[in-house]
């Protein structure tokens, strides 16, 4: 059961630059952008990040970013442990 787990959690990663639509919706759940103070999008650390998707990405609309461009692996992170 070890292997499998290690196996299959290497899917997401296989999946990049599957194309334009795969690419442009989860591409950016493999990362996140901090600053040197480690805060997303200039507002919140890590472990202040809001619980959602939809509040993170309205929090970096708030400066003028979006999820996709700041990166949202903490959620992406979050829904697979769920999905398991």
């Amino acid at each position: 059961m070890p292997f499998t787990i290690g196996e299959l959690s290497r899917e997401p990663d296989r999946w990049r630059e599957a194309g334009i639509t795969q690419d442009l919706e989860r591409n950016s759940g493999h990362w996140i952008n901090l600053d040197d103070q480690g805060r997303a999008v200039g507002g919140p650390t890590l472990a202040e990040l809001p619980e959602t998707r939809e509040a993170y990405d309205t929090l970096a609309r708030a400066v003028g970013r979006t999820q996709y461009g700041a990166g949202y692996l903490p959620h992406n992170i979050v829904d697979g442990w769920q999905q398991l």
